[in-house]
This record gives C-alpha cells, sequence and structure tokens, in this order.
C-alpha cells in the first residue's frame, strides 16, 4: 500500500561527459605543513630555557619517585638557585605548568643538588 503521490526524478541538467582526465585538471600539488605538536589548546612551543625543563622534571621526579613534600622540593628548588614560590613548586607537581613533561620511571636526578 503506497501513501501519498507517486514521484519521478528528472534530469534538469544535461549529462556531462568528461573527456579530460581528473589527472590533467587538478591544481599543481601544494606542499603540506608540517604536523605541529598540541599540549590541548595551546601549540607545544619549546622552552626559553631547556634548565627550566630540566627543573620541572626534577620537582615532579622527586615528588613522585622520591616521595618527598613540598617543602622538602621547595628547599631544594632553592638549594639548586632557582627563585620559585611554593605554590608554584605545587603547581609543577599538580601538572598544571607544562604538562606534557612526565619524568621517566627510575629516572636519574636531573639536576645535581649540591651538597
Amino acid at each position: 500500500m503506497r501513501l501519498g503521490t507517486q514521484g519521478q526524478s528528472y534530469s534538469i541538467m544535461p549529462r556531462l561527459r568528461v573527456r579530460a582526465s581528473i589527472v590533467d585538471i587538478a591544481a599543481p600539488c601544494v606542499p603540506r605543513r608540517p604536523l605541529r605538536d598540541f599540549n590541548g589548546k595551546q601549540e607545544a612551543r619549546p622552552s626559553k630555557n631547556p634548565l627550566e625543563d630540566r627543573l620541572i622534571l626534577e620537582i615532579r621526579r622527586l615528588s613522585e619517585q622520591c616521595n618527598k613534600k613540598l617543602a622538602e622540593i621547595h628547599t631544594i628548588t632553592a638549594q639548586l638557585g632557582f627563585a620559585k614560590t611554593k605554590s608554584w613548586v605545587h603547581q609543577t607537581i599538580q601538572y598544571h605548568n607544562r604538562s606534557h613533561l612526565v619524568p621517566a620511571l627510575g629516572a636519574e636526578p636531573y639536576l645535581e643538588i649540591p651538597q
């Protein structure tokens, strides 16, 4: 049982014959841009100071692998010669700063702590 009226399809445009191959018509290939790395919405950019990245890795290593407390890590940071606040160290431990930097399991110290 059919409902409604029966429809018919009509072709309005005349059929086109394609004589040239698609390769002949296509525009010349444009070289692709290199792929970019992203961390969330932001583009991953190299650090201005590579020593800062090593400090971040060391702070996370001390927290995760050596089970150091925030106050101890802040003291070690000051001994290394970096003037960082406790809140900055806490944000680093919580991966708010440069979250793509993750220390390797069982990694050696990234910075030498003076004795």
